[in-house]
């Protein structure tokens, strides 16, 4: 474990001073004070052995702890200079001196006096302009503090918007067995309002309409279902296709597609509107029943005013 010695006096006031750089620094270390004491003063130095944990970061920390170093050591090295000084001229004039003692100060602590001396005089000879400033530094920093005030509301905003999208219901449309089936996928509860389902059959070549034509809800076939998390209902409609369209499915001419949407309301009385949409394949291997990649079909959004019939419910508490 690699050290060094610094040779300064005064080495009781240093410690604490090395310590705290030290420890500012993230540097473990070991102090070590030597030498006897004489009038007061300590004549030796300080011993630290510093482990090396990161080489990168070491150089800059020494740095810095050797620039607090000699910046002690110049302070105490004056304060002793103007010690010893101030011990010959007691010896020499001890009447004079007895009562013009002082305590010794290095070049550091004089400035920092001289300016703090300095700024309350300049306070007492222009108390209307320092009143004036103040004034102008809390108007600055009220302004501020608005703004920030301001951002923190904002994000506050943003974080319980990012909350209720990760925690509210997400039910769904699907056809698992036994039929139709309504799930809530994850996050809280949500409460089923309204479903509608539509059968189309098209030529193979045509697509879908742009915006889907859904037939009229029956309300009295909804579920109106309350459904916690990983919860699952299923329900049954029928759906009659014409017998002229039987041979066109059959061989391939034509495209059966069943889609439909679901309403409910989450914890948060959002309303929400899911859409499905699957079109049937007669050549599927296991799922005949395959996606609709068409926009506009398959989806999860937020409803509009006044779309659906329960905007004068609310979601079960």
């Amino acid at each position: 474990m690699p050290g060094f010695f610094l040779p300064i006096r005064n080495a009781g006031v240093v410690e604490l001073a090395y310590t705290a750089a030290l420890e500012a620094a993230g540097i473990k270390s070991l102090v070590t004070l030597t030498g006897p004491w004489i009038n007061g003063l300590q004549v030796g130095g300080v011993i630290m052995a510093i482990k090396r944990s990161d080489k990168g970061a070491l150089t800059v920390r020494l740095f810095l702890i050797i620039g607090l170093a000699v910046i002690l050591m110049i302070d105490i090295g004056v304060a002793s200079v103007v010690e010893k000084y101030a011990i010959n001229s007691y010896a020499r004039y001890p009447q004079k001196e007895k009562y013009q003692h002082k305590t010794l100060e290095g070049p550091f602590i004089i400035g920092a006096k001289s300016v703090a001396l300095w700024l309350l005089d300049f306070a007492e000879r222009n108390d209307k302009a320092v009143t004036a400033l103040s004034t102008l530094f809390i108007a600055i920093f009220t302004i501020v503090l608005a703004f920030a005030t301001r951002t923190l509301v904002k994000m506050a905003r943003k974080q319980d918007e990012v909350t209720r999208i990760i925690e509210r219901a997400y039910i769904k449309m699907s056809h698992r067995p036994p039929g139709l089936t309504f799930y809530n996928d994850r996050g809280t509860a949500g409460t089923i309002t309204n479903v509608a389902l539509t059968i189309r059959v098209n030529p193979r070549d045509e697509p879908l309409p742009k915006v889907p034509d859904y037939q009229e809800p029956n309300e009295a076939q909804a579920p109106n279902a309350f459904l916690v998390t990983d919860e699952q209902i299923s329900t049954s409609q029928s759906l009659q296709i014409g017998i002229e369209n039987v041979q066109g499915i059959h061989n391939g001419e034509s495209w059966l597609t069943v889609y439909g949407f679901v309403d409910y309301i989450d914890k948060f009385n959002e309303r929400h509107r899911g859409g499905y949409a699957r079109r049937f394949n007669r050549d599927a291997p296991t799922n005949n029943l395959q996606f609709v990649s068409q926009p506009g079909y398959n989806y999860d959004r937020k409803r509009k005013n006044g779309e659906g019939h329960d905007w004068g419910e609310e979601a079960p508490s």
